[in-house]
């Protein structure tokens, strides 16, 4: 089974998956952008990219979520004050193994490995990216009611107080939501869906 993965910003509508993108080791910002014949490379804040969801997760640069962005400390990024906003190192029981940033895209990006194990039987691999976006929690519920693929891989749920987008397929979740203008994205290549509500609420 597949299903598309939704990468929001800017825009308010979603677009089907029209083929997939790349490998695992191809950065989440090459994805096809919203209203593109082609498949550009885009900044993690393309309007709406869709990535496909196969078994083994999706596309994305687990090492390097932002491409060739800065790589920095958790610490750090607090301190930076370059991004619009502020950002919020997830309050997880492990420190990030990897954090970048990207002021041209007003995102960051943390990379976390868990310890096999019953939450995480075959990789532990997490990434949360934040990044800055004018998209509204309507935006986010209106993809399930207009989802670009199986409807019952998309819902809506409510996160930390709020709205927030869910999207599985295979036994693997992602999560989105909005608080104070900036996008809180949260998967892993093989993270299960209950797995990544419990850590969405921990962000």
């Amino acid at each position: 089974m597949t299903a598309a993965l939704i990468a929001f910003g800017a825009g308010c509508a979603a677009v089907p998956p029209t083929s997939q993108v790349g490998t695992e080791d191809t950065p989440e910002s090459a994805a096809p952008a919203l209203n593109s014949s082609a498949a550009p490379t885009v900044s993690p804040t393309a309007e709406i990219a869709s990535t496909s969801l196969v078994p083994e997760g999706p596309k994305i640069n687990w090492d390097a979520p932002l491409g060739e962005a800065k790589l920095t400390s958790a610490s750090a990024v607090a301190k930076d004050g370059a991004l619009t906003f502020t950002p919020r190192t997830p309050q997880f029981s492990i420190a990030p193994v990897t954090v970048q940033v990207s002021h041209p895209d007003q995102a960051v990006a943390y990379v976390y490995r868990f310890p096999l194990g019953v939450d995480f039987p075959t990789d532990g691999r997490i990434r949360v990216l934040e990044y800055a976006t004018s998209s509204t929690e309507t935006d986010l519920e209106g993809v399930v009611k207009n989802a670009p693929g199986p409807p019952e891989d998309f819902a809506v749920l409510t996160v930390a107080g709020h709205r927030a987008l869910l999207v599985q397929a295979d036994g693997v979740g992602r999560i989105q939501y909005i608080h104070n203008g900036v996008m809180y994205d949260i998967t892993g290549p093989a993270a299960p869906t209950a797995v990544v509500k419990k850590l969405a609420a921990q962000l």
